[in-house]
């Protein structure tokens, strides 16, 4: 694999422990909407939930053998001179997103769109985020299921939860209220972010089925449980937002119908 189409592989051995998260992602890849798209269509997908791909089938044939042949060039496809096939480590990649039941859009405070958009595999989330360093491009990277509130918490999207604090359930509500849109919720005043929850499983719509969202004040930290049916406001539990984010309740799928 060409080594500028990956980055943070480790350089250790071992990894030491006093190092982030982020730190510990052994690699990562850039891939543009259309190298996305195009290896989204060669595993029989049109469309990937969070992305708004270009339109392939408008792209003059010229152009498009110009993108794979430079995808070829990247190790992402390979050429027999007839067709093309999806390499290594790139077709467990896009399976990963394509074969996920569930997606986690992660809103922090004054953005319109969110951060991160994380797939849930069987071990790792895949994680999707704009690149900072290649322009046009999306970053994508794996973290352990274990690590994902504490790579949230490093990353500054979560507070990090102190020792001292009384964990609870404080409040709750048994009613269906519409899902407040994300960008909304974070103008309320304490608001720091608001994770969503998706089920892939449901057809088409792919409906919100969860919002989690994080209330931060001078002293302490809260926990808002967002479903179709219910509201319940918890104080700051990392634990609580380890197992709302991964774990989608028959009950909470409401009335949609599984594919």
């Amino acid at each position: 694999m060409e080594q500028n189409n990956k980055t943070n592989r480790n350089l250790e051995e071992g990894i030491s422990e006093d190092r982030t998260v982020r730190q510990q992602i052994a690699e990562a890849w850039f891939l543009t909407s259309k190298e996305l798209a195009v290896l989204a269509h060669a595993r029989g997908r049109k469309e990937l939930f969070g992305f708004d791909f270009e339109n392939l089938s408008g792209i003059k044939k010229e152009e498009m053998y110009e993108v794979l042949y430079k995808m070829a060039a990247k190790g992402m496809l390979k050429s027999d001179g007839i067709s093309f096939r999806v390499e290594e480590p790139y077709r467990t990649l896009i399976d990963g997103i394509v074969k996920a039941t569930q997606a986690v859009l992660v809103y922090p405070k004054d953005k319109e769109h969110p951060d991160l958009c994380c797939y849930e595999g069987e071990d790792d989330y895949i994680v999707t985020e704009i690149s900072m360093v290649q322009k046009n491009s999306l970053k994508i990277y794996s973290v352990k299921k274990e690590s994902m509130v504490v790579f949230l918490e490093e990353e500054g999207y979560l507070p990090v939860e102190k020792e001292e604090e009384y964990k609870t359930l404080l409040e709750e509500k048994k009613q269906k209220v519409p899902f407040t849109p994300a960008r909304e919720c974070l103008m309320e005043d304490g608001m720091k972010c608001v994770i969503e929850v998706y089920d892939l499983r449901l057809r088409q719509t792919h409906p919100l089925v969860k919002q989690v969202r994080i209330l931060e004040e001078a002293l302490f930290s809260f926990i808002i449980i967002h479903t179709q049916k219910e509201s319940r406001k918890f104080s700051y539990d990392r634990q609580i937002i380890a197992e709302e984010i991964r774990h989608i309740t028959g009950e909470e799928l409401g009335d949609h119908d599984i594919s």
